[in-house]
This record gives structure tokens, C-alpha cells and sequence, in this order.
């Protein structure tokens, strides 16, 4: 009988974590500033500590620095071509990714090489959970399915 209340308080809290966290996602897909105390942002991470990145739509983009560690830029406009599975470019100095630093897309070209899409600048650099990627990936394909995101 005394684990019945434990489960309504633990089920209660995740649903209070994931209106959070769909708060938040909603406030990043808007493009309203997410700049509270709680979110941690960097103008640059070390660009030899990236371990992958992920484009999410064409105006965001997560890169991945740890097993856990995350970081969201979302870029001012939409980059021409860029789409969940574009090959990038990033264009940077030194041995840092940073906000107002470039990032282009690749193409392939048919005699050989490769062509580069047109500069994208980079944003601030969001701290995100793997949780809230997850989360945002998912409303973002909702979104696109409904018409509220258009297709490059």
C-alpha cells in the first residue's frame, strides 16, 4: 500500500519534467530567447572535443561533445540546403566553433569534388539534454508533417 503514493508522485513529476521540457522545446522552436539562469550557454566550444553534430532542420543544429554534453545552435535564419541529412562544412578560427563563426553545406559534384553552399552564421551555443534533443527532433518532424515547418 505505501508504494502507491510514491508512484503518483514520481509519475507526477515526470509529467511535470516533460511540460517543461516541452515548454522549453516550444520556446526554442518559436525562436523566443531561452536565456534564463537555469540554461548554460557558451559563445564557443572546442572544436577538436566535438565528437558529432547533428542538423535537426534547417536552422538547427546540435553538436556533441561528450556522451552527454550537447550544445544547440540555432542558426538567426533558415540555411539554403541544410536538411537532417546534409553533409557540413564549418568554417572557424583556430581550434574553436564559435558564435558568428560560418557553417556551409556540402554537395557533391557530378565530375567530382565537392561545391559549398552559402555561409550560415552560428548562434550562441545552448546547453541541451540528450533528452530534450529527443524532444525537439520529435516536435520538429510534427511540425513538418503538419505544415507548421516547410521543407527545404
Amino acid at each position: 500500500m505505501r508504494s502507491k503514493p510514491l508512484i503518483v508522485v514520481a509519475l507526477a513529476s515526470l509529467a511535470m519534467t516533460a511540460a517543461a521540457d516541452k515548454a522549453a522545446i516550444d520556446q526554442i522552436l518559436d525562436e523566443e530567447s531561452v536565456a534564463d539562469d537555469h540554461v548554460e550557454t557558451r559563445r564557443c566550444i572546442r572544436s577538436d572535443g566535438i565528437d558529432r553534430i547533428d542538423v535537426l532542420s534547417g536552422s538547427h543544429i546540435v553538436f556533441q561533445t561528450s556522451r552527454t554534453e550537447r550544445w544547440l545552435v540555432q542558426l538567426s535564419m533558415r540555411c539554403p540546403g541544410l536538411t537532417p541529412s546534409s553533409k557540413i562544412a564549418l568554417e572557424q578560427n583556430q581550434f574553436r566553433l564559435c558564435e558568428f563563426d560560418t557553417v556551409r553545406v556540402v554537395y557533391d559534384n557530378p565530375i567530382g569534388g565537392i561545391d559549398l553552399g552559402p555561409r550560415c552564421q552560428l548562434g550562441e551555443f545552448e546547453a541541451v539534454s540528450p533528452e530534450q534533443v529527443a524532444a525537439l527532433r520529435e516536435e520538429l518532424a510534427a511540425r513538418k508533417r503538419s505544415g507548421r515547418i516547410k521543407p527545404q
